[in-house]
């Protein structure tokens, strides 16, 4: 069972003191959420998933058990989202996308949360509005979008970073570069996977960025990369 004392170990000071005030909720709420979670099962289709075959292994009984154990995970995760940023419904809406987007299933050991639920639910409130973060995208677009900046082709048709005028986060574009740079350098890993992107293809992007590089004390940005 997964308990609101584990989860609380995974959160920061400040995320803490924005949930304590609703957890951990009467017997009754938790009670709630496990129907809540138990109906979204229920109406989801019969096919071919692991989630079906495993509800063919084990039976009911021990499936209802196994959707129980997340009724405090959904609580928490919903609380962590600061006051006013989501406004759907937590059983209609919430719920169903959480299980959808952060549990994984296994046709033996059955549902368990994805290993990055904590930091994509982390980074789908982290811009001014809030936008799932799916654990299994190629590259958060979103992320980027929310920060000010986006992938384009250029007119070679080769990758290129800029800034989003819309957003008037940035001044331009080598502003970005240096942005994504400074957080490269921090070892940030979703900074770290665009600047991956960009040397794969290589190019101008690439020769830009490892100039610039250069300019912040980073004499060799393919170097400063290995390992991370």
């Amino acid at each position: 069972m997964i308990t609101y004392t584990d989860l609380q170990l995974l959160l920061t000071d400040e995320e803490k003191a924005r949930v304590d005030k609703y957890l951990p909720p009467e017997t009754s709420h938790y009670l709630t959420n496990a129907m809540v979670i138990w109906e979204w099962f229920l109406e989801q289709p019969s096919d071919t998933s692991d989630r079906c075959q495993y509800h063919e292994n084990v039976g009911v009984c021990e499936l209802r058990d196994n959707m129980a154990n997340f009724a405090a995970v959904v609580d928490l995760a919903f609380h962590l989202i600061p006051d006013n940023m989501y406004q759907e419904a937590f059983d209609f809406e919430f719920v169903p996308r959480f299980m959808e987007t952060y549990v994984t299933w296994d046709t033996v050991k059955g549902p368990a949360l994805h290993p990055k639920w904590l930091d994509c639910l982390r980074r789908s409130y982290s811009g001014e509005e809030f936008a799932w973060v799916h654990p299994d995208e190629p590259f958060d677009v979103q992320q980027a979008q929310r920060e000010g900046w986006a992938f384009s082709n250029g007119s070679d048709g080769s990758m290129e970073i800029h800034r989003l005028d819309d957003a008037e986060v940035f001044t331009g574009d080598d502003a970005v570069a240096i942005h994504i740079l400074n957080l490269a350098r921090s070892n940030s890993d979703y900074h770290l996977q665009a600047l991956k992107l960009v040397k794969a293809e290589g190019g101008p992007e690439w020769s830009r960025l490892f100039y610039i590089a250069q300019g912040m004390g980073i004499p060799d940005l393919s170097l400063m990369m290995v390992g991370k």
